[in-house]
């Protein structure tokens, strides 16, 4: 009979060990992102076999890992983000003009989506969301009347589109529909 119970007590002990680990209270919201740091893109570069990490110019996309053959790679700062990091996180640039504004964002789930921009523009009194250009930073509210262009925040377009975005970003500088809100 201890056996029997020592067999069930220990399938009942290994069940909740399991529930606890992948189930999260109904009421559970995911923890908001935060900002870890600069990612660490010497290092990174280094564990891709290359000798280091240079700035090549003065946007965030100039940064580069360079071999003793002084040949250049790209670099994914999502990757980088992670080396440097913890897995569950993202890159963030904060100014594409500024190579130094590239960071890493712990992020506990990925939902969410693209901004509603002609939502953000109507709410600040504007007709609709046009693109202007090529860019992530080429969206710009209008007006039907006088034609003017107003910039957008993105932020805030995140905040009206889902209510409870946390984090705002572009994953392509040169692909203006790249714009994401994290939950």
């Amino acid at each position: 009979m201890s056996r029997i119970l020592r067999a069930v007590l220990l399938t009942v002990a290994t069940l909740a060990t399991a529930l606890s680990v992948f189930a999260a209270p109904a009421g559970a919201t995911p923890r908001t992102p935060y900002d870890l740091g600069a990612p660490d893109l010497g290092g990174y570069c280094q564990s891709q076999g290359y000798t280091d990490a240079v700035l090549t110019g003065s946007t965030a996309y100039d940064w580069h890992c360079r071999g003793n053959d002084n040949r250049q790679a790209d670099i994914s700062f999502d990757e980088a983000c992670r080396w440097t990091y913890v897995p569950r996180n993202v890159h963030r640039i904060g100014t594409f003009s500024d190579p130094a504004s590239v960071r890493c964002w712990f992020v506990s789930n990925r939902q969410g989506g693209a901004p509603d921009f002609t939502r953000y523009c109507r709410s600040q009194g504007f007709d609709t969301a046009v693109l202007s250009g090529d860019t992530a930073y080429d969206w710009h509210c209008r007006s039907s009347e006088s034609g003017a262009l107003a910039d957008i925040n993105v932020g805030q377009a995140c905040f009206e589109t889902y209510f409870g975005y946390r984090l705002d970003r572009f994953t392509n500088f040169r692909d203006p529909h790249s714009w994401e809100c994290l939950l």
